[in-house]
């Protein structure tokens, strides 16, 4: 039987925060490996347009995005999930008001009010995002499935946090004041189980890795649920097994260890 491997980017196959930049060849020999016999999907709180070329370049099954808002096989959306008008104009209000950065992702591009001030130049750093924003206004139409917040200070972000934490899911980026903010019962675990039915996975055939409290959801709807070595207390807690950290390369390593792909020196 195919199994199926859901894999997070971000501390997981890179990690920008901490000097791992680039994928891996260990990394690129495992997704080329696995896509023989079975099914990877990269999934990963960026939209489709964020995905570094390198992670496209590796040519996975699919692609979960936006935290689960978004799922794709083989260039065909399976799930989708987007935002209303009123509340990204809720939003917009919120961060002019407040001098804040706001950036509303589309799977195509990301609208945002930065005009290259500081606060974005640090995120930008922070997250190796490149140039892939526009200040265009969006159209009604628009399916934003998930959008961002950029705070000067941790306290601006615990005021937004207070604001409209009742109304969206709001998850802290690691290491900076910003927020992704979902919509609420959006999680990549939902993403995850709309795949495997659609490809009709077992869940004893499914495998996940991640590091981060965004990956939670995926790795409990999966029967061997991954956490990197570098994984958050939380993840480590409710995850099947833990692998060596991202710099060790601990998603390869595992794969290993469960027989998905053979070592190499």
């Amino acid at each position: 039987m195919k199994k199926i491997v859901f894999c997070d980017i971000d501390g997981t196959i890179v990690d920008n925060l901490r000097g791992l930049k680039d994928i891996t060849p260990k990394t690129k020999y495992a997704m080329a490996e696995l896509k023989k016999d079975d099914y990877i999907f990269i999934a990963s709180g960026r939209s489709k347009c964020m995905l570094p070329e390198e992670i496209t370049k590796l040519n996975p099954s699919g692609y979960i995005c936006a935290n689960g808002a978004y799922a794709e096989h083989e260039g065909k959306v399976i799930y989708e999930r987007y935002f209303a008008y009123e509340q990204l104009k809720e939003l917009r209000e919120y961060a002019i008001c407040n001098n804040l950065n706001y950036y509303f992702e589309s799977q195509e591009c990301i609208y945002t009010n930065a005009s290259n001030n500081k606060l974005h130049q640090d995120f930008n750093a922070a997250w190796g995002l490149g140039d892939i924003y526009t200040s265009k206004d969006y159209s009604k139409d628009e399916h934003i499935n998930i959008a961002m917040l950029a705070c000067h200070t941790e306290e601006e972000g615990e005021k937004f946090f207070e604001t409209f934490s009742s109304s969206f899911d709001i998850r802290h980026h690691h290491g900076f004041p910003s927020f992704d903010i979902n919509l609420i019962d959006n999680n990549k675990g939902d993403a995850c189980e709309k795949i495997e039915d659609f490809l009709n996975i077992a869940y004893e055939d499914a495998f996940a890795f991640g590091d981060g409290l965004n990956d939670i959801e995926m790795l409990k709807v999966v029967r061997y649920g991954i956490a990197m070595g570098n994984a958050f207390k939380e993840v480590k807690d409710i995850a099947f097994d833990i692998t060596s950290d991202v710099l060790d390369d601990g998603f390869y390593n595992a794969l290993v260890k469960y027989g998905l792909i053979k070592h190499i020196s």
